[in-house]
This record gives C-alpha cells, sequence and structure tokens, in this order.
C-alpha cells in the first residue's frame, strides 16, 4: 500500500478534468497532473532508479516540479529538494552528503554539468528539456505508459532529505519519512487550512519547502496550485484577480510592499481568504495596516532549521486577539500545532516556570525515528506565558 500515491489518483479521479496546476500560461488538469507523474515513474524505474534511491531536484517553481514530487512519492523515491539561490559548491556538497543516484535540472545547471559529471560521473543526469540528450524529463514523460503507477511503502520509509544554512554557514540535512509526510499533511489539514474544491493557494517567488509542503494539501482537496516565479505588486493582484485565489504565502517585506501600494485599492482581492507568513519578525504595525486593508486573513506560522515541518501557529483568531485584547501575542512564535509539544528547560534539562526564558525543545511523531516521548533541541531560546504562546529572545 501507498496511502500518498492513493491519495493522488483518488483526487484525480474525483477531479478529472478540473485545473489543477497553474505555471507559465500552463495549466493541467487533476488527470493530466496523475498520469504525467505515472509515466515518469515508470520511466524512472526503467532508469533503474528503484525505490529509497534518491533523487535530487533541481527544478524551478513550476508544474514540472509537482509532477516530479508525485512520481517520488508513488515510487517510494527519496527527494533532495536543493535549493536554486544555492552556490555551486553548496549544490554539489549536497548532491555528496545525501547520496543522490540522479539529479532532474532545469537549464541554469547546463553550464556546469561536464564538471559535474567529472565529480560524479555515477550520477543519472535528467534535464527537464531534451537539449540534445538522450535522457530528459520530456523523453521520459513522452515515452512511458501512463496507467497507474504506485510502489509500496511503509511509514518507515524515507521520502524526503531536507536541508538548511546553520548559523555557521554549513548545509545540513534532516531525514523525513513517509509517516512524517501523513503527519504534515495532517498538521496543514486540521490547523491551518480550511480548504474547499473552490480554492486556489499561489505559490510566490521562490520554490521554497515551506510552500511546497502545501502543494499536496491543495491537491488532495482538488483545489488548484498557482505559480508564479517572481513577486511585484502588479503581478500579484493580477493573479489573484485573474484567478481568484484564496491562499497565498508571502514574506513581512512583500506584505509591506502591499500595503503601501497605491494599487491595492484599485484591485479586487476579496477571494483572498488566507495569507500566511513565516516570521518572527512581522512588525506589529504592519501586521495592523494589512489586516486594514485585507481584513483579519494572516496566519503566522513557525518552524525551525530545517522549514519542513511549521510547529508553532498564530491562527486568524489569535491575531484577533492580538489586535483588540492582547497585542503582546502578535509579538509571540504562536500556540503549538496540534500532534505538537512543546516545552522550556534550563541547562539542565529541567522545566522552568512559566515566563522564564529557557531552551525551547520539541515534542512530535512528525520527526524520524522519534514518538510523543522525545523530545528534541530548536536551537532558540524562549519562554511560554500561561496562555501557551511562545516568545522567542530575540523577538
Amino acid at each position: 500500500m501507498n496511502d500518498l500515491a492513493y491519495l493522488i489518483e483518488r483526487c484525480a479521479k474525483l477531479n478529472s478534468e478540473k485545473t489543477a496546476l497553474i505555471s507559465n500560461g500552463q495549466l493541467l488538469s487533476f488527470k493530466e497532473v496523475h498520469e504525467l507523474s505515472n509515466a515518469l515513474g515508470w520511466g524512472l524505474e526503467e532508469l533503474g532508479i528503484k525505490k529509497s534511491d534518491r533523487v535530487a531536484l533541481w527544478v524551478p517553481i513550476c508544474s514540472e516540479s509537482v509532477i516530479c514530487e508525485f512520481a517520488l512519492l508513488k515510487g517510494g523515491r527519496v527527494k533532495v529538494q536543493i535549493n536554486l539561490d544555492l552556490s555551486k559548491e553548496e549544490m554539489m556538497a549536497i548532491i555528496n552528503d545525501s547520496s543522490a543516484n540522479a539529479i532532474i535540472y532545469d537549464s541554469s545547471l547546463r553550464d556546469i554539468k561536464e564538471e559535474l559529471k567529472e565529480i560524479f560521473p555515477d550520477l543519472i543526469y535528467i534535464p527537464l528539456h531534451a537539449d540534445n540528450e538522450e535522457i530528459s524529463f520530456e523523453s521520459l514523460i513522452q515515452q512511458n505508459r501512463k496507467e497507474n503507477y504506485s510502489v509500496h511503502v511503509d511509514n518507515q520509509d524515507l521520502c524526503q532529505i531536507s536541508y538548511f544554512t546553520d548559523m555557521k554557514g554549513n548545509s545540513k540535512g534532516t531525514i523525513y519519512n513517509v509517516f512524517s509526510k501523513k503527519a504534515s499533511l495532517n498538521n496543514n489539514l486540521v490547523d491551518e487550512l480550511d480548504i474547499t474544491p473552490e480554492d486556489a493557494i499561489l505559490h510566490v517567488d521562490s520554490f521554497t519547502i515551506e510552500s511546497n509542503n502545501k502543494i499536496l494539501p491543495y491537491f488532495i482537496k482538488g483545489a488548484a496550485n498557482i505559480f508564479m516565479d517572481t513577486f511585484s505588486v502588479n503581478l500579484f493582484s493580477e493573479y489573484v484577480e485573474r484567478f481568484r485565489v484564496t491562499s497565498t504565502r508571502l514574506t513581512p517585506m512583500m506584505i509591506e510592499e502591499l500595503v503601501q501600494s497605491d494599487l491595492v485599492e484599485a484591485c479586487d482581492f476579496s477571494s483572498l481568504k488566507n495569507i500566511e507568513y513565516n516570521s518572527m519578525e512581522m512588525p506589529v504595525e504592519t501586521i495592523k495596516k494589512a489586516v486594514d486593508v485585507f481584513g483579519n486573513i494572516f496566519i503566522k506560522v513557525i518552524s525551525f532549521h530545517d522549514q519542513f515541518f511549521s510547529y508553532l501557529i498564530l491562527t486568524k483568531y489569535d491575531h484577533l486577539v492580538g489586535l483588540f485584547e492582547l497585542p503582546n501575542i502578535l509579538r509571540s512564535a504562536g500556540r503549538e500545532f496540534t500532534f505538537i509539544r512543546t516545552k522550556i528547560v534550563n541547562p539542565h534539562g529541567n522545566e522552568v516556570p512559566i515566563d522564564v526564558k529557557g531552551e525551547l525543545l520539541i515534542s512530535c511523531n512528525n520527526l524520524i525515528n522519534s514518538n510523543a516521548d522525545e523530545w528534541f533541541s530548536t536551537g532558540e531560546m524562549a519562554k511560554k506565558d500561561e496562555r501557551g504562546y511562545v516568545y522567542i529572545s530575540d523577538m
């Protein structure tokens, strides 16, 4: 059984001809996404890339990246997402550290491919577009059958390796399994997002892990994923109006740009019901201005280091309480997600009283080889108030 593959297949059947992905002017239906990811899955199989093999993705924000993601999930392969903003040296370090078996890449890698082949001669190279290559993403989906593709996986099988940069500038990898993916999906559906088939989420600017984490929840709910490769107030406003976008994820700088723009008053943002941001540094005054412009539709989610999972949330209701009753909570990192526990400890590992600063620990089943009795350090100093809101020390 492969539960995630089943969810993708089921949703494709229920929403067959409905638009699932919009990217660079291209619209793909749920059926097309399912069939193309099947074809890619079969193609990777023929190349000898089997279950548990690690496939690096050097792919920008686009429909192809979703097809790759779904093909890897269906085949029980491990996705190694590489941020396109990384340097050549950082990218090579990730390929080496993750023991990648293959890499799917776009044209930006073309200039250093020969150098990569010298260093990683056994790596299977799959460009998105043919470019005189015998093997490509395009050829694999064109030449292979589109019938259902699914490999049996267990909850403990690996599905993703995420990399983050520590305070010394070193890339660190964190491994996640199938259960982690399911837990993340569950948290998205239970705590963050009330998704309906009429919804559409706009992924803005860069294909971050946080944004990627929202694709599957929207897909399995029959909602559309829309990709915008660069941010501007004009383009954002156009996308929201044209596609009736209901949710998006923005940086504080983007929100500030929107709030300050004269264009906002002339645009119809009435379709928006969620604007999510991941920042412990959003000024309270910016939040107040943003709520005045867009209404109370803001959700703060906080993750630590790897950013594959969000652990703390400040809901729309919390924002309302913060604006009118308890303004200090707007400066907090929020409260625990469902199935997440936090505690603040002193250097001896003992839990400290309310409003006393200490090290912030988390406990959840989202982390590989963890259980509810294990605690992990976030690397942050924090305190917790009597209502359970967590305040990071530098906030």
